[in-house]
């Protein structure tokens, strides 16, 4: 229980009740899928007329899907302002900046938890990784579609982990009621993902847990910095080192492509990763 916290106080300033939350809450989900939908039809217009080379198709209908972040953190911002008369800095922290040397410390501890991980992987099972590597698309994803994915993991924190937190946290302040609200209005959103449809509720348990775990990284540290911090970095080591051909940002052109890894034992590591997470950033002998 955490009856006293800045970060989810912001919801009693300016205008507030709950059709606020509901209807702005709608409306961003809206702006969100809006832009989506304009920015995957626009991008298959020109996959089918433009005679590119190959690696190129996949990452120009990824660029129209990521389309999606603009229309997210327009709505947020929109929403924010022009519906309850806050700023769009109140969603990620209460303090007068954001700390982004806090959001850097959450994506180099998260990125480190990730390297250790890939090279167990690759220790135990080196023939599942290939070199596929390619310089002309590899640099056209840094300059067109990391910053999407960066922005994207920025616009779904301030969403789930600021804006429907916040709005939650107006009626209850316990853990036990926000953790497995935050995970579950997190995973709903993901059960299109094509790596769902492979690997079944072992997927949707390890979105899950990863929202959950969001969730109470926010609550831990009244905040948003670090859990951006982690979903960011999470999201571009998925899209430029190490991908897979299931994956939903298949098509950015990684270092390192791999076979499907089996759902059970990615959702131990992420328990994993999580557990040494929290340790290393929260415990009292290592303080970030």
């Amino acid at each position: 229980m955490q009856d006293r916290s800045p970060f989810l106080d912001a919801v009693s300033t300016g205008r507030g009740g709950a059709w606020r939350s509901i209807g702005g809450a709608i409306a961003i989900f809206a702006t969100w899928q809006i832009a989506m939908t304009i920015g995957t039809s626009v991008a298959a217009a020109f996959a089918s007329k433009l005679p590119l080379p190959a690696g190129y198709t996949g990452m120009l209908r990824l660029w129209g899907f990521f389309w999606a972040p603009i229309g997210l953190t327009g709505g947020l911002w929109l929403v924010q302002t022009a519906v309850h008369g806050r700023t769009l800095r109140s969603l990620v922290t209460a303090r007068p900046h954001i700390e982004w040397r806090r959001i850097a410390s959450g994506a180099a501890v998260w990125a480190a938890l990730l390297s250790v991980a890939e090279v167990v992987a690759v220790l135990l099972a080196p023939g599942a990784y290939r070199l596929t590597f390619q310089p002309g698309p590899f640099f056209a994803s840094l300059v067109a579609l990391v910053p999407l994915i960066a922005l994207q993991a920025l616009g779904e924190e301030m969403f789930f982990r600021g804006y429907l937190l916040q709005a939650i946290a107006r009626y209850t302040r316990s853990w036990w009621l926000l953790v497995p609200l935050g995970a579950t209005l997190f995973a709903l959103p993901h059960l299109g993902n094509p790596e769902v449809g492979s690997g079944g509720w072992a997927v949707v348990a390890s979105y899950a847990l990863m929202g959950g775990f969001l969730t109470a990284v926010a609550l831990r540290d009244d905040r948003l910095e670090l859990a951006i911090g982690l979903h960011v970095a999470n999201n571009l080591a998925a899209a430029i080192v190490v991908g897979t051909s299931t994956s939903v940002i298949a098509g950015t052109a990684p270092v390192f492509t791999t076979a499907e890894t089996s759902p059970l034992l990615a959702l131990a590591v992420v328990v994993i990763q999580a557990t040494v997470f929290w340790l290393v950033v929260f415990r009292p002998w290592r303080t970030i």
